[in-house]
């Protein structure tokens, strides 16, 4: 799973468009994306998350799906990934999106402190 996360993969902090500020308040999300759909389900059925398709634009384009895992299941399987990833900029983005859900408050509410320390996260997660 390490090897398709580093090929076929992204990791990424999604804006949360529903909270007060989407900037700050982002989604932990992992997906894979793929032309083969036995990739896709290989993970959903191993991991859950959800599979969508994307819109095929082009007539010489194959169909598109996309395994996604997001919130708190994408972090801990990251955890578990992490030491068998390769791929620098994946490790570097896998490593900031555990340090950033562990910073927030399971009780939702945020001080100073830690505003701050997620902002300088996400301002981090979008360098490179």
């Amino acid at each position: 799973m390490a090897g398709l996360i580093d090929g076929e993969g992204s990791v990424s902090l999604d804006k949360n468009y529903n909270s007060s500020d989407p900037d700050l308040y982002r989604i932990p999300s992992l997906t894979v994306a793929s032309t083969t759909p036995a990739i896709v389900d290989f993970c959903k059925s191993h991991f859950g998350g959800s599979i969508s398709t994307k819109k095929v634009y082009q007539d010489h384009h194959k169909p598109s799906f996309v395994w996604a895992l997001r919130h708190q299941q994408a972090v801990a399987l990251l955890i578990e990934l992490l030491p068998f990833m390769l791929e620098p900029e994946k490790i570097r983005r896998a490593d900031l999106l555990i340090r950033f859900q562990a910073e927030r408050p399971r009780n939702g509410k945020y001080s100073a402190e830690c505003l701050q320390s997620l902002r300088e996260l996400v301002e981090e997660f979008r360098l490179q």
